[in-house]
């Protein structure tokens, strides 16, 4: 039996009818009862109370289709309750009519085996009425106490279940306290001044978010956040303290009584109080810490789709919808980007800064994506991206660019018109992959064709743009 196969069984209420049931089949077989001469007095009964003839099956089929309308309006309306109140207890007390009516029940069943047992008895021979009445009685009796042991069992059932959803209660709670504290410490440890507890902050997220998939995009957007803080990459950097260096010489030569005694001074002091005021170091440090935040959301990123769409990579954050994560890296600086065969569901990439080679290729939106206002810095190569929803490329600045065949989705259902980059367009064709929909390649244009002017144009305006070319 297959692990589904048993949780079905496991938590179904029908094979726990089915159970009991059979149980009960079982107990009755087994009882010292003439069924078949049972059966015929019942087929007798009924045919006295006209229940075979027109009527009376009429009667019978509104009865059975009635049961079956209330119980399916009953269980509809006990799962659209479930889907409301998701909080709701997952057990309920046990109600005191339930009891009572079981009871009754149990008795009815009783009182119903004996009259009929007594009339069987009636039928038998002067010198064995005795006999067959106190043996009707015992058998009444003894169906009472099978059907009483049966509800004994599922009670005692119910109990076993109820302890032991308790204790996947308790347990669930110690993991999710468990988590909350480790998501918490590795959250400090971000806030620390030292590089390398930074790091180990960032790889206690990724193995928390990669054992709770609950956290994932919670971590995803605090690493998106810690990539979000202000951050020069180096070559920036030195071509600022360059210039600060200048204006600082210039002020020393206006002030040359107190300035350079106070530049000698601070590295003593720093020496005494066993600081370091190496922030060249430091600097290269945190870029260390800034790469390997980008290397694990870009390897929580990559499916590694096989051939027939499924993602291999068990590291692969999938999400809600499966496509990914939502990434919020707005104003963010980014160095050696490689988002290559990545998939995510959106991301926000406005007037986001990308130094070094950045590496789009094989990618996949699959929700909007924003890059208004993004500048690339060296080379950036979109070769065989695909984005399946809007697009938004306004004001993109390019030093250098490779976007090879960028395939858009021309017929999502967002009312937005997509913008593209600067010179180019989109040319509807058919993608050759089996793709849903109306695809387009991103192909370039004349730098003075009136709708590419500014960098815009939907796919509409796009098409147009084309034919009359």
């Amino acid at each position: 039996m297959t692990r589904r196969a048993w949780r079905w069984l496991r938590d179904s209420t029908w094979a726990l009818l089915a159970v009991v049931v059979l149980l009960a089949g079982g107990v009755l077989t087994w009882l010292p009862i003439p069924w078949a001469t049972l059966a015929n007095r019942l087929g007798h009964s009924l045919a006295i109370w006209g229940i075979f003839r027109g009527p009376g099956l009429a009667t019978l089929l509104g009865t059975v289709l009635l049961a079956m309308i209330v119980v399916a309006r009953m269980l509809t309306w006990r799962r659209q309750r479930h889907s409301a109140e998701k909080r709701r207890p997952a057990v309920r007390p046990l109600r005191w009519w339930w009891v009572v009516l079981i009871a009754l029940v149990i008795a009815g069943v009783v009182a119903l085996a004996l009259w009929w047992l007594m009339g069987l008895a009636e039928h038998s021979l002067p010198k064995d009425e005795p006999k067959a009445r106190i043996d009707a009685v015992r058998t009444a009796l003894t169906l009472g106490a099978g059907l009483v042991g049966v509800v004994a069992l599922v009670l005692t059932s119910r109990k076993q279940w109820l302890a032991e959803h308790t204790q996947r209660h308790t347990e669930s709670d110690a993991a999710e306290q468990r988590a909350t504290e480790l998501y918490t410490a590795a959250a400090e440890q971000l806030a620390s001044d030292k590089a390398p507890v930074r790091l180990a902050g960032l790889y206690a997220l990724s193995r928390l978010g990669q054992n709770n998939p609950t956290y994932r995009q919670t971590i995803v957007d605090l690493w998106c956040a810690y990539l979000r803080m202000p951050y020069a990459p180096p070559g920036l950097k030195q071509h600022q303290e360059n210039t600060s260096e200048r204006s600082i010489t210039d002020t020393t030569r206006q002030d040359d009584d107190n300035q350079p005694l106070l530049l000698d001074l601070a590295p003593t002091l720093a020496e005494a109080a066993g600081l370091s005021l190496d922030g060249a170091e430091q600097h290269q440090q945190e870029g260390q810490v800034r790469l390997t935040a980008q290397r694990l959301l870009a390897h929580h990123q990559s499916p590694h789709w096989d051939e027939h769409g499924q993602p291999t990579n068990r590291a692969f954050w999938g999400g809600e919808h499966g496509t990914g994560m939502e990434l919020d890296l707005t104003g963010a600086t980014l160095g050696r980007w490689n988002f290559r065969n990545c998939s995510v569901r959106t991301a926000n990439f406005t007037e986001t800064h990308f130094y070094g080679l950045t590496d789009f290729r094989k990618s996949r939106f699959h929700g909007g994506v924003i890059f208004l206002g993004a500048q690339f810095h060296n080379i950036a190569d979109f070769g065989g991206s695909e984005f399946h929803h809007h697009t938004d490329f306004a004001g993109m600045q390019f030093h250098d660019h490779a976007f090879g065949e960028v395939w858009v989705r021309l017929d999502h259902d967002t009312p937005v018109a997509s913008m593209y980059p600067k010179g180019w367009t989109v040319r509807e064709t058919n993608s050759g992959d089996g793709h849903e929909g109306r695809w387009g390649k991103l192909v370039p244009v004349d730098d003075t064709t009136p709708d590419d002017a500014e960098g815009t144009g939907s796919p509409e305006s796009d098409e147009q743009t084309q034919t009359n070319e």
